[in-house]
């Protein structure tokens, strides 16, 4: 069945609710044990140990936009240039905040915030997040697998 007939399917990223800020990457999350020498060991929920390195935001990005280029995603990530003041800014009008990768294939659409394990999305961030619903989500590098099930 191609991706055009196949009936859309939950992306998996529901805002859990808006005072915990927990965001539910679905059946397939991961649950973090413990952390020893800079991996984090973490459990799928088949129960299998799986160990990760950490990893930056911004290697993190670069695997997911090539997983979802080689899925047959189209991308878009706004990217910050230096300023004529020598500050570091993204060009936009409008409200801060936006999801960081905006996905699209098949009339499916994905806004995803990407953040490092721990790291936690910021008011501005969490109000998008909130106004878009089931359109956006966050996800961690922890979150790999759920990502790559998303993506196929």
């Amino acid at each position: 069945m191609s991706d055009e007939a196949r009936p859309a399917e939950p992306l998996g990223c529901v805002l859990d609710s808006p005072e915990s800020r927990i965001i539910d990457a679905g059946d397939a999350a991961l649950d973090v044990e413990r952390q020893n020498n800079g991996q984090t060991a973490c459990t799928d929920v088949s129960g299998e140990l799986v160990t990760r390195i950490k990893q930056s935001e911004d290697d993190f990005k670069r695997a997911v936009i090539e997983l979802a280029q080689l899925n047959g995603w189209l991308v878009h990530h706004g990217r910050p240039a230096m300023n004529r003041k020598g500050a570091w800014a993204t060009w936009q009008d409008g409200d801060n905040g936006f999801p960081d990768l905006t996905l699209a294939r098949g009339g499916r659409v994905i806004l995803a915030e990407l953040k490092r394990e721990k790291a936690k999305p910021s008011e501005a961030q969490m109000e998008w997040i909130e106004a878009l619903g089931e359109l956006a989500c966050v996800w961690y590098p922890s979150m790999w697998e759920s990502i790559v099930k998303i993506l196929r």
